[in-house]
C-alpha cells in the first residue's frame, strides 16, 4: 500500500477533527434537573408550662369611689382619600409611553403591536446605531418588517428585548 503526502495529510486533518470534536464535546456538561436542596426538618423545641400567677392576698378594704368616664370628643369624620387612576396592566404601554423614550441612552419601540427596550442593542446592532436610533421612541413595525422580512435572527434577538405590548 503507497500512501503519499496527499492522502496521509487528508487522514491526519481526519483524526485532529475527530480529536478536537470529542475533547469538546466531552468537556460540555450533561444538562442535569435542578437539584434541590433536602428539606431541613427542625426539631421541636418544647417551652415550659408557663407560671401561673399567685393570687394576691386579701385584705378587707373598702372600693374606690367610681370615677365617671372622660367624654369622647366628636369624631371628626376620616378624609377620603382622592381617586387613584386606573393603572393599566403591567407590561401594557401606549404610543406615549413609548414617545417617553426616544433617546439612545433610553429607547424604546414599537413593532408589530410589541413594546421593547432597545437601549442595550443600540450600540450592538450589526446594522450600526443610527438605524436603531431612528427607531427610539415609535412605531418602528414598517421600518423592521422592510429591512429584516420576518428573517429569524432579528426575530429572536428581538424578543429578548421584549417589554411588554401597546395598548
Amino acid at each position: 500500500m503507497n500512501l503519499n503526502s496527499r492522502t496521509i495529510g487528508a487522514i491526519a486533518g481526519i483524526i485532529l477533527i475527530i480529536g478536537a470534536g470529542w475533547i469538546v464535546y466531552s468537556g460540555r456538561p450533561v444538562m442535569q434537573q435542578p437539584q434541590t436542596p433536602p428539606a431541613v426538618v427542625e426539631p421541636a423545641v418544647k417551652t415550659p408550662p408557663a407560671e401561673e400567677p399567685t393570687p394576691a392576698p386579701t385584705t378587707t378594704a373598702t372600693a374606690p369611689a367610681p370615677v365617671a368616664a372622660p367624654t369622647p370628643e366628636p369624631s371628626k369624620p376620616a378624609p377620603t382619600p382622592a381617586p387613584t387612576p386606573v393603572a393599566p396592566a403591567p407590561g401594557t404601554y401606549t404610543l406615549e409611553d413609548v414617545a417617553k423614550h426616544a433617546v439612545e441612552s433610553d429607547c424604546w419601540s414599537v413593532v408589530n403591536g410589541q413594546v421593547y427596550d432597545l437601549t442595550s442593542w443600540v450600540s450592538r446592532h450589526p446594522g450600526g446605531s443610527r438605524s436603531i436610533i431612528g427607531m427610539c421612541g415609535k412605531d418602528a413595525s414598517a421600518a423592521f418588517e422592510r429591512k429584516h422580512g420576518g428573517a429569524p435572527r432579528p426575530q429572536a434577538a428581538l424578543i429578548l428585548l421584549k417589554i411588554g405590548t401597546l395598548r
